[in-house]
């Protein structure tokens, strides 16, 4: 894993604060914008905050879905979005 210059943040929101097994570093309370190394993948990000979230996620970098293996860049901002079903 290379890491780039810079970081990116994750931003862990009030719903999805509730849904980790263990709180990053400085998010003691939501919302929390939780800083990452850039130039790794959203999966290597959540990994190293120890995140573990459900399956039925989408980041969303910067207002744009993304897959969980997208690298990220300097000053990128990631919101996890839970996907909800029901009928």
């Amino acid at each position: 894993m290379q890491m780039g210059e810079g970081q990116a943040f994750v931003i862990i929101d009030k719903r999805l604060h509730s849904l980790l097994t263990a709180k990053p570093a400085g998010c003691a309370e939501a919302p929390c914008r939780v800083p990452v190394p850039a130039g790794i993948s959203i999966c290597e990000a959540l990994q190293l905050l120890g995140v573990r979230l459900p399956n039925a996620l989408t980041p969303v970098v910067n207002g744009i879905t993304q897959d969980l293996s997208y690298i990220l860049h300097s000053g990128d901002e990631v919101r996890l979005v839970v996907q909800i079903s029901g009928g």
